[in-house]
């Protein structure tokens, strides 16, 4: 797949999860990653990460983004270091301070969902903390948030000093979050304008603060409807979503069409520095677009791999 990288993102049910992991892992996209929410028709994140990285061997695993307000940062810390072991070092920890989803359970399952700034913060120290206990054999911390003492994680990951971190957001403060503490950092529900914008703050910040900015991954959340019937086909999606396509098409960076549509469209962020694409292939013959289909998610895998990847910008 030549030096661009390509991950899919599953919320598939257990019956089906190992043929999709299989599936994604021989047609060599690099990354997959399950979902993280409890408001979804989707298995608990964490344990399905678990199966899949016992049922495949080369293809690396993690979450579609998961956040400190389901687990502790000590506890997110022991389950990353146990999966990275049980898949031989390929976890992908992927966090994020959390959005609408997050608000959702929030409002549901009563999960904590503070203010945007403890959001900030809370994932500061929590990878600070967790960091220490991957790297260090005893550590303390005293935060505002997470505190630890005299603390020792005996399992630690296989990848060294850790497994990649991604950051996943565009604030300002995310950005800075990005700098101090990511491998990766991840857009979603932007045009390629929005994000010419974002990386050059971006290069600009980590100039001021002597960070090499390409030692930073830059990552896109894309979600694509691929389609091989052409025009009919994303008529028939309009007019499933009414007014509801270009705002989903705005907030999840919706890209609906054929090959040579996704081609066009995808090459614009490869020209802006996109160098992995984190990708959900939606339902669109569906009612829920987000509810995953078997059959046509391989079909789209498929596709997008031999139509849609050799065609890109390498």
């Amino acid at each position: 797949m030549g030096d661009l990288k390509f991950g899919i993102e599953i919320s598939i049910t257990a019956e089906s999860l190992k043929r999709i992991c299989v599936k994604a892992e021989d047609l060599g996209y690099n990354f997959i990653f399950y979902g993280d929410s409890l408001s979804y028709n989707s298995l608990e994140c964490w344990t399905a990460i678990s199966a899949i990285s016992l049922v495949t061997k080369s293809i690396r695993v993690g979450p579609s983004m998961t956040f400190l307000s389901y687990r502790h940062p000590a506890v997110l810390a022991r389950a990353s270091a146990t999966i990275d072991r049980l898949s031989s070092g390929r976890l992908e920890l992927r966090m994020g301070i959390g959005g609408r989803a997050l608000k959702r359970d929030s409002r549901t399952y009563g999960v904590p969902f503070p203010p945007y700034h403890q959001r900030v913060e809370r994932l500061d120290e929590g990878l600070t903390l967790m960091k220490k206990l991957w790297t260090l054999k005893k550590s303390s911390q005293r935060g505002k948030y997470f505190s630890s003492s005299n603390a020792a994680q005996i399992i630690k990951p296989i990848q060294r000093p850790h497994p990649p971190i991604t950051i996943a957001g565009i604030s300002e403060k995310v950005l800075d979050l990005v700098i101090k503490h990511a491998n990766v950092w991840e857009v979603g529900g932007v045009v390629p304008a929005e994000y010419r914008n974002l990386r050059q703050t971006l290069i600009s910040k980590c100039k001021n603060r002597g960070r090499n900015v390409s030692s930073i991954e830059m990552s896109l959340e894309v979600t694509i409807g691929l389609f091989t019937r052409g025009g009919d086909a994303i008529d028939g999606l309009r007019r499933k979503l009414g007014n509801k396509f270009d705002k989903l098409a705005k907030r999840w960076t919706l890209i609906a069409g054929p090959p040579d549509h996704i081609i066009s469209e995808l090459n614009k962020f490869v020209e802006l520095g996109i160098e992995r694409f984190s990708i959900y292939f939606i339902n669109y013959n569906g009612m829920n677009l987000f509810f995953h289909r078997p059959t046509l998610l391989i079909d789209q895998m498929e596709i997008f791999r031999e139509q849609v990847i050799p065609y890109l910008k390498h």
